[in-house]
């Protein structure tokens, strides 16, 4: 089963003006939640879509968002596009689990 967005999380960082990289790591969170899954990250004016096949058993997958900051702030947000239902109980929804956000600043790039 497929619905809307879910807001997952927005975090905003002080940023000077110069290229970041966002490192993520998407996964399940070992609850039965089975399915294809994809997170979609935003940074300034940058996109990433993130697929993840979840067996429902854990487990995740890293990702990197490249992106340059324009301001002293940069907001990044993650959205679910998908979700689905768990296996072992059909009336509860789930969705994927982001964890481990990093950035890390490249000066000169």
């Amino acid at each position: 089963m497929r619905g809307a967005a879910v807001l997952l999380s927005v975090l905003l960082f002080a940023t000077t003006c110069h290229s970041v990289f966002s490192f993520v790591e998407v996964g399940d969170a070992s609850n039965s939640c089975e399915g294809s899954m994809v997170v979609e990250a935003f940074a300034g004016k940058d996109t990433l879509k993130v697929p993840y096949e979840s067996k429902g058993k854990g487990g995740f997958k890293r990702a990197v968002l490249k992106f340059v900051a324009v301001s002293t702030r940069t907001r990044i947000m993650f959205y679910s596009t998908f979700y689905t239902m768990r296996s072992d109980d059909f009336s509860s929804l789930c969705g994927p689990v982001i964890d481990d956000i990093k950035l890390l600043s490249l000066h000169g790039t």
